[in-house]
């Protein structure tokens, strides 16, 4: 079979104008960032406490290389 068949490019060609008429990408980025912005909300704080920790594990970290690398 050889590849795209005729049926392959007409769904792709519907699929592109699609997306562009009803601008599918930008809709499901703002929906995205919609989610996102809502757990924010609603996680602030166990967001804030992964963060310090993460910041934490990273200044031990950089102390560690600090005292073990060559000078």
């Amino acid at each position: 079979m050889n590849f795209p068949t005729p049926d392959d490019t007409r769904v792709a060609s519907a699929a592109v104008t699609c997306e562009r008429t009803t601008n599918l990408p930008g809709l499901r980025a703002a929906v995205l960032a919609a989610y996102e912005k809502q757990a924010i909300v609603q996680h602030g704080p166990q967001l804030t406490s992964a963060r310090s920790a993460l910041l934490e594990q990273k200044r031990i970290a950089d102390e560690i290389l600090r005292a073990t690398s060559p000078r």
